[in-house]
């Protein structure tokens, strides 16, 4: 199976104080996130972790929050390429 070629584009970070980051429905917001969300525990406690999206034929696929692993080193690989060519 051939794997398309993707655009990555970084849209901004988010910022941590808990270890955790929640992905939630804004209109559930106010209600237990365990509940009605996921949370996840980053690797390295509180900071700034990117967040990326990715394009795939003119279609947004997904979004991509770095939790500094495998991933994050091929998108560092990657941004380190696209700064030289500037």
């Amino acid at each position: 199976m051939k794997i398309p070629r993707a655009k990555i584009k970084t849209i901004g970070e988010v910022a941590v104080d808990s270890g955790q980051i929640c992905v939630i429905d804004p209109c559930r917001s106010g209600e237990d996130p365990q509940l009605k969300g996921m949370v996840i525990g980053t690797n390295y406690g509180d900071g700034l972790y990117t967040v990326e999206e990715v394009w795939v034929h003119r279609e947004r696929e997904g979004l991509f929050i770095s939790l500094q692993g495998l991933y994050a080193d091929v998108l560092k690989k990657k941004k380190k390429k696209k700064t030289k060519k500037k």
